[in-house]
């Protein structure tokens, strides 16, 4: 099996997992290990797909031989790919010091790996280290100042871990790098909202919104900013709320359910109030 067939079969694998269609997943890893036995990513896959159909043993069977198989590649031809695999499953499998070895492992070989910081800070972050974890975002984010995708995932994590200072350089360095994102507009603007820089904040999704019109979580964004600033009119405010009606009501339509009346005068009714934020 070529690299270019298994890639494209081991992916056709994961869909077939995400839909629900195990059986489907399932035979194309056995496609995969009938070619290469020792395969990682369809053994852990299998494995997975073990444990889902109530097959623990051979599930925890199959997620070892994926692991030895990583640990095996961690000395071959391209030892940080490995390492990050296994740290990835380690990590999955909540043995945190394990993955966290790995990471470490893969940064220290190759420094600029975007992805094994991003997974490594998620593990810090998980186990509530949030400043080692931001610290690692920072260092990576100076290894890759020209990468707008690279600042953006940075920088968006960064404002999870409450570093606004750091968010807001990654941030910067996306737009400037590639002004036509909007998804970069949208999360600059939820920076600058994090800091009560309303004005700010709207114009980027505005930005967003000009860029992308069919962007509703950007949209919603805006919605929401508009309130706090003062000096907007209640007019104002209704026709934004008219715009995103027009742009996003019509694909919304479709998911609301119809509810049956019970046209009883004594039957009793219950409100529900729901908050705006």
């Amino acid at each position: 099996m070529t690299q270019s067939t298994h890639s494209a079969t081991f992916q056709a694998a994961v869909l077939e997992q995400q839909a629900g269609r195990l059986p489907e997943a399932e035979g194309l890893c056995r496609q995969i290990l009938k070619a290469d036995p020792h395969d990682p990513d369809a053994l852990y896959l299998l494995g997975a797909i073990a444990h889902e159909t109530g097959r623990n043993a051979l599930g925890a069977q199959l997620l070892q031989q994926a692991e030895a198989a990583l640990r095996a590649a961690t000395k071959g031809s391209d030892p940080p790919s490995a390492y990050l695999k296994l740290g990835q499953m380690l990590h999955s499998r909540r043995r945190h010091e394990e993955a966290a070895r790995c990471y470490e492992q893969v940064l220290q070989i190759d420094p600029g790996r975007m992805i094994a910081s991003v997974s490594f800070a998620a593990l810090l972050r998980d186990d509530g280290k949030t400043i080692e974890a931001a610290e690692v975002l920072e260092r990576a984010a100076a290894l890759s100042l020209g990468d707008a995708a690279a600042q953006l995932q940075l920088g968006t994590m960064l404002l999870q871990l409450e570093r606004p200072g750091s968010a807001q350089d990654c941030l910067e360095r996306a737009v400037a790098a590639d002004p036509p994102n909007a998804h970069a507009f949208n999360n600059l603007g939820q920076l600058y909202k994090s800091t009560a820089a309303h004005e700010e904040a709207i114009a980027c999704y505005r930005r967003a919104i000009e860029l992308q019109p069919r962007y509703r979580s950007a949209h919603s964004n805006l919605l929401l900013a508009l309130h706090y600033p003062p000096g907007i009119s209640p007019s104002a405010l209704h026709e934004e709320h008219l715009a995103y009606a027009r742009a996003h009501a019509e694909e919304l339509s479709g998911s609301i359910g119809l509810h049956a009346n019970v046209p009883d005068p004594d039957r009793v009714i219950r409100l529900g109030f729901v908050s705006a934020d």
